[in-house]
């Protein structure tokens, strides 16, 4: 379920951003190719400019990994909330910005150095909590997975992990998809406050992980009692 609602919220940061802001900001591979050519080409400005998207993106991820990592020898029933917490202040702080920033040529715009660090900061969280199986800003990795699952099916190999596997993948790739067509049917009619749709994504995914772990406490005193 986490998988799924980050790659809906990925699927729609990337198709506002694309719209809003002529970028894609939930992967890097296509900018390493830019940044590649830019290179070739002597343009030595755009080469900041993409190494500040990629720092920006690097810098998300590392700071997920970092907090989550320390929340969860500390307070594991925190190890994403924080992290997720910070994603939804990112997006709202991006969504303010909009009509404040005015586009100057050679600039870094500071609205695609947010959404570059805030899919950073989404991926590694969700990186980590699946122990590094599972990405939700990019699908290279899920339709290689897809693809691989659906091979191992075709041979007879009908287990629960590669059913797993494809279902998982399937559902992320799907999810990513429908974010997407989402975003590019609402922008245009809303503009900049179609960011506030995977901030109530988020904030709904950080009201379920709370219900569910009272659940959990209270199953487990009950349990506790019936033991006693």
């Amino acid at each position: 379920m986490l998988a799924t609602l980050f790659a809906f919220v990925a699927g729609m940061v990337n198709v506002t951003g694309l719209i809003l802001l002529h970028v894609f900001t939930t992967n890097i591979t296509g900018h390493i190719g830019t940044l590649a050519l830019s290179f070739d080409t002597g343009d030595f400005r755009d080469v900041a400019g993409i190494l500040l998207w990629i720092l920006c993106f690097f810098s998300g991820a590392f700071f997920a990994s970092l907090l989550t990592g320390y929340l969860y020898r500390h307070s594991p029933r925190l190890s994403y909330a924080i992290p997720v917490s910070i994603e939804i202040i990112v997006l709202l702080i991006t969504d303010l910005l909009f009509p404040h920033i005015a586009v100057v040529a050679g600039v870094p715009d500071i609205r695609v150095l947010l959404l570059f660090f805030a899919m950073g900061l989404q991926n590694g969280i969700v990186s980590v909590v699946s122990g590094n199986v599972v990405r939700t800003t990019h699908l290279t990795g899920m339709i290689t997975d897809l693809g691989i699952g659906l091979g191992e099916l075709a041979v007879g190999k009908n287990t629960v992990t590669v059913r797993k596997k494809i279902l998982l993948s399937g559902a992320i790739i799907l999810s990513f998809l429908c974010g997407g067509i989402a975003s590019g049917l609402f922008t245009t009619a809303i503009g900049r406050h179609i960011l506030l749709a995977p901030v109530a994504i988020l904030f709904f995914v950080l009201c379920f992980d709370y219900v569910k772990l009272q659940y959990i406490v209270l199953v487990r005193k009950i349990k506790a009692g019936h033991t006693t």
